[in-house]
Formats: structure tokens, C-alpha cells, sequence
């Protein structure tokens, strides 16, 4: 009977630790996923502002018909 508690007490020690190292494992996953939604949030926000920039930038150009008409020097 001594040697069946011995063998379920490492079964469940075995288990137990097993258990930890997925817990921990689980905390380390939740964690870079967070850091890695905040990354993806700050890089929506500038691509955002640079696609702003970009569709001012060509708003502009489009208003100006001074270069639109006018050849390149090298005609």
C-alpha cells in the first residue's frame, strides 16, 4: 500500500508541476499578446495619419492645374 501512495503522490506532484508550467505559460502568451495589440494599435493610428497626409497631399495637387498642363523641362 506504501509503494501505490508513493507512486500516486509523484503522479500527482508530476501533475502539479505540469500544471504551473502551463499556467505560467498561459500568463506569458496573454501577455505578449497584449504588448503586441498595443504595437498594432500605434501602428493603425500612423498609418492612418500617413493615409491622411497622403490623400491631402493629393487633394492638393490635384487643385493645382498649373502643373498638370505644364510639360517637363526636358520637352
Amino acid at each position: 500500500m506504501n509503494t501505490q501512495r508513493t507512486a500516486l503522490e509523484m503522479r500527482l506532484e508530476d501533475l502539479e508541476s505540469r500544471l504551473t508550467f502551463q499556467e505560467d505559460t498561459l500568463i506569458q502568451l496573454s501577455d505578449t499578446i497584449a504588448l503586441q495589440d498595443a504595437k498594432i494599435q500605434t501602428l493603425l493610428k500612423k498609418l492612418e495619419r500617413v493615409s491622411q497626409k497622403y490623400q491631402d497631399l493629393n487633394d492638393e495637387m490635384s487643385k493645382d492645374t498649373r502643373y498638370q498642363d505644364e510639360k517637363p523641362p526636358h520637352y
